[in-house]
């Protein structure tokens, strides 16, 4: 725990520590919010009507380029 004014070795710290945090339930819970946050911009640029948007998805072959477009971007 960091304490305020004093310095922190950060030689003591296991790099693996992981707060006990359920992994899976961070990583549903951030998609969650990320999605809440992209179909707000998204109704935002479409509103306004002034401005576009260019993703551009760069990878090599089996990257996940395409899961990620067909789960993450078209359901928008």
């Amino acid at each position: 725990m960091a304490i305020e004014g004093k310095k922190i070795n950060l030689q003591r710290l296991s790099p693996d520590y992981n707060f006990n945090i359920d992994e899976e339930k961070a990583e549903y819970v951030l998609k969650q919010n990320l999605k809440k946050r992209m179909s707000e911009l998204q109704y935002r640029l479409y509103a306004e009507r002034k401005k576009g948007l260019l993703i551009v998805f760069q990878g090599i072959d089996t990257s996940g380029k395409d899961s990620t477009i067909r789960h993450d971007i078209l359901p928008y």
